[in-house]
C-alpha cells in the first residue's frame, strides 16, 4: 500500500511535468511555475503527504524491513518514472551541463570562464537563460571532470544529455542504497531509498550532493565496516578525499573522521604510518583533481568564498534569521551583514566547544561519540552558515542523522530526521 502510493504519487507527477515538454525551454518553465503560487502548494502538500506515508512504513516495517532485493527493485522503478520528470524544483542540472561543456568542449576553465561567454556552443539557445550562466563554478574539481566526461556521451543532444546527468544520479542513489544496508542495516537502507526530500532532490531535480554522498559512505564503509587496518584507513580517507572534491561540505568531517580512524588503529607504528601517509594522499588527489584547472587562488578558493557570499534573506540559516530580528528590532545598523558575522562566530564557537570535549574525552577513545559530534558539526553547519541555505543542502545531514541514530539508538537522531525532511520540503514554499 505504501509504495503503490508513492507509485502513484510519482505518476501525478511525470503527468504534470514530463522533461520531454519543458526541457528545451528551463528558464521559461521556471518562471512560469515560480508565478503560479499554487502549484509550489500543492507541490509541497503533494511532498508532506509521501512523509505521511513514508513515516506510516516506518511504524509497520520497523521490526521486518523488506529485503535489500525488493528495496532496490523498487526504488529503480520509482526512478525510471521519476527520470522523465522535468528537474522543477531548481535549475542546478542545466547549470552541471553548462560547466561541463565550458570544461569538456571549450577548453576553458568553468573556475574562471563562464558559460555566459560561449555563444557559439550548440547548446547555447537553450542554456543562455539560466540565472547561473554569468557564474563560475563553486563544486568541486572532481565533480567537473566527471560531469565533463558524461557531457561528451551524447555531445549535441540536451535532452539525452539531460536524461544522462538524471540517470548518473539515480544509479548513485541506488548505490548509496546498498552501502547504507552494508553498513548501518536494512531499516536504514529503505528510510535513505525513499526519504521524500532525498527523492526529490536526487532523482527529479538531480543534485550532485548524491555524488559526494556516495563517496563519503564508502569512506564511512571503509572506517566502520571494515576491519581496522592502516590500508582500509586510508581507503577511508581516500574515498572522503574524492567526496570534498565534489562539494566542499565534508571537509568538515575530516577532523573528526580522520581522527576516528587513527583511534582503531591499535598499532602505534600503524598510527604513525596512517598520519605520514594520509597528509600526501589528501594533498596529492587534491592535486590531481585541480592540475586540469590550474592552481592558482582563483582555482583554489574562488568556489569557496562564492558560496559564502551568495545571500537570500528568505532563505538563511534559522539563526542568522533570529539574530537579525534582533539586530533589527534594536534598530542597529547593517542588521543582515552582521547577524551573518555573528551567526558564523557562533558555529566557530560551537567548532571549538567540540574540539574541547574531544580532548576531554581522549584517555577514552569513544569512536561512536567522535562519529556523532561529526552529525552534530554539520547540523550546526546548517542551523548557522548560511546566507543561501537551500532545501537539497539537508541531504547530507540525514545521512548523517542516520549514522548517529545507527550507532546510538537514540530517539533524538530520528526526530531530527524527520523534522529535517519536513522542513526542507516546506522550504519550497518560500524558495518560489
Amino acid at each position: 500500500m505504501g509504495f503503490s502510493g508513492l507509485l502513484i504519487l510519482s505518476l501525478s507527477v511525470l503527468f504534470y511535468l514530463p522533461l520531454w515538454k519543458y526541457y528545451s525551454d528551463s528558464s521559461a518553465t521556471y518562471l512560469f511555475f515560480r508565478d503560479n503560487y499554487f502549484f509550489y502548494e500543492l507541490l509541497t502538500l503533494g511532498l508532506l503527504l509521501a512523509v505521511g506515508i513514508y513515516w506510516w512504513l516506518d511504524r509497520k516495517l520497523i521490526k521486518n524491513p523488506p529485503r535489500l532485493s525488493i528495496i532496490l527493485i523498487s526504488l529503480a522503478i520509482l526512478s525510471l518514472i521519476l527520470l522523465a520528470v522535468f528537474p522543477i524544483g531548481a535549475s542546478d542540472i542545466f547549470l552541471y551541463l553548462t560547466q561541463a561543456r565550458t570544461f569538456a568542449f571549450h577548453g576553458l576553465s568553468p573556475y574562471v570562464a563562464t558559460y555566459s561567454q560561449l555563444t557559439n556552443d550548440i547548446f547555447y539557445p537553450f542554456l543562455k537563460d539560466n540565472r547561473w550562466a554569468n557564474y563560475t563554478s563553486s563544486y568541486g574539481p572532481f565533480f567537473t571532470l566527471i560531469t565533463g566526461g558524461l557531457a561528451r556521451i551524447f555531445k549535441s543532444d540536451l535532452l539525452a544529455t539531460i536524461l544522462l546527468f538524471k540517470g548518473f544520479f539515480a544509479a548513485c542513489h541506488l548505490a548509496n542504497t546498498w552501502l547504507v544496508d552494508k553498513t548501518l542495516g536494512r531499516r536504514f537502507a529503505w528510510l535513505y531509498a525513499f526519504n521524500p526530500l532525498i527523492l526529490f532532490e536526487f532523482l527529479i531535480n538531480g543534485h550532485n550532493e548524491v555524488l559526494m554522498i556516495f563517496f563519503c559512505l564508502l569512506s564511512f564503509y571503509f572506517l566502520w565496516q571494515k576491519t581496522p587496518s592502516l590500508k582500509n584507513s586510508l581507503f577511508s580517507i581516500f574515498f572522503l578525499t574524492l567526496g570534498i572534491l565534489i562539494k566542499f561540505i565534508p571537509l568538515l568531517l575530516l577532523p573528526v573522521w580522520g581522527l576516528a580512524l587513527l583511534w582503531r588503529l591499535k598499532d602505534r607504528v600503524k598510527k604513525i604510518l596512517f598520519i605520514g601517509l594520509s597528509i600526501p594522499l589528501i594533498i596529492g588527489t587534491g592535486f590531481l583533481a585541480y592540475l586540469p584547472f590550474g592552481l592558482g587562488s582563483a582555482v583554489l578558493l574562488k568556489p569557496i568564498m562564492a558560496q559564502m557570499h551568495f545571500f537570500n534573506c528568505l532563505l538563511t540559516s534559522p539563526a542568522v534569521t533570529f539574530i537579525y530580528n534582533l539586530l533589527a528590532i534594536s534598530k542597529i545598523a547593517n542588521p543582515w551583514g552582521l547577524a551573518i558575522l555573528i551567526s558564523r562566530g557562533l558555529f566557530v564557537c560551537f567548532l571549538l566547544f567540540i574540539a574541547t570535549k574531544i580532548i576531554r574525552g581522549w584517555r577514552e577513545k569513544n569512536v561512536k561519540k567522535l562519529l556523532n559530534y561529526g552529525a552534530l558539526i554539520i547540523l550546526a553547519f546548517d542551523v548557522s552558515f548560511f546566507s543561501w541555505l537551500m532545501p537539497w543542502y539537508f541531504t547530507f545531514l540525514l545521512l548523517l542523522l542516520l549514522i548517529s541514530h545507527s550507532l546510538n539508538n537514540r530517539k533524538g537522531y530520528l526526530i531530527t530526521f524527520y523534522a529535517t525532511t519536513v522542513i526542507g520540503l516546506t522550504y519550497y514554499l518560500i524558495l518560489r
